[in-house]
């Protein structure tokens, strides 16, 4: 692997998401190459700083109640069609049975 093919698995191997035989060779890479390594360290840097950041702002209380609030109540609506679309499937079934018989 050259340092051109690095550039474009760099971010994918920082965030741990490559197979563990590409990940191999960009280790290997950046092991022998320093100026790589050096923009590999300089990128994770950036993103410990980052999440660090993400972190420590959490979002006001009141407001996490509220999307929470939100989320619950389109599980219910969701919850709710789907019950109603098999009792209208049970009905439409004992209208035709109760045809058939009749």
């Amino acid at each position: 692997m050259d340092c051109q093919e690095i550039k474009k698995y760099l971010y994918p191997f920082i965030d741990g998401e490559l197979d563990r035989k590409r990940s191999l060779k960009v280790q290997a890479h950046l092991d022998s190459c320093p100026l790589c390594s050096l923009e590999f360290e300089s990128e994770k840097k950036i993103e410990s700083v980052i999440n660090e950041k993400i972190l420590r702002d959490k979002a006001p209380l009141a407001l996490r109640e509220r999307v929470i609030e939100q989320i619950e109540l389109a599980e219910a609506r969701s919850s709710l069609r789907s019950s109603g679309q098999f009792c209208l499937a049970g009905l439409l079934c004992f209208i035709t049975l109760t045809e058939a018989i009749l």
